[in-house]
């Protein structure tokens, strides 16, 4: 597969840092291999804690230094304080947020209050890692990186987030 190269913003170190809970850990080292095959540098907990380090100094630096926070979104995931925290500082920097959904859950609490505006992707399965890679790649070059809300623009093809029967983008 092509290596694709992605233009950080100054002082960014990796294209995303992986936001998940860990009962999801399988689906976000799949999503981190097909990142990784396109040669987008992510950063994981707990694969860049650094040993004997403050674990959540750790995150935050994580964070900073990501040009974009992706989070694999389940109910798993809405209901972790961790992700919730994640969300939320990623909010903070100003980092764009990619959401991937990977059950029928809807945000709800500190999640609906920060992902109600951010569209999501949609991944089924193993045979679609490859394709969400693309689809976030593509989103991430696009030239408007900064909009008012913070939401990420969407790629063709995916659907809006549904709540309370109005659709979302």
């Amino acid at each position: 597969m092509q290596k694709h190269v992605v233009n950080l913003a100054m002082g960014d170190r990796y294209f995303a840092f992986i936001s998940y809970a860990s009962r999801d850990r399988p689906v976000a080292d799949a999503l981190l291999a097909a990142l990784e095959q396109r040669g987008l540098a992510c950063w994981m907990a707990p694969r860049n804690i650094n040993p004997s380090a403050d674990y959540g100094e750790q995150i935050l630096q994580g964070i900073r230094d990501a040009s974009a926070t992706v989070l694999v979104f389940s109910g798993h995931s809405n209901n972790s304080k961790y992700c919730q925290r994640e969300v939320e500082r990623a909010v903070h920097y100003g980092r764009r947020i990619f959401q991937i959904r990977i059950d029928s859950s809807v945000p709800s609490g500190p999640m609906e209050f920060h992902l109600s505006v951010v569209q999501w992707l949609e991944a089924q399965g193993e045979n679609d890692w490859a394709k969400v890679a693309g689809q976030l790649t593509e989103a991430f070059d696009r030239t408007d990186t900064s909009t008012e809300t913070g939401s990420a623009p969407r790629p063709n093809g995916v659907k809006p987030y549904q709540f309370g029967g109005k659709d979302y983008y």
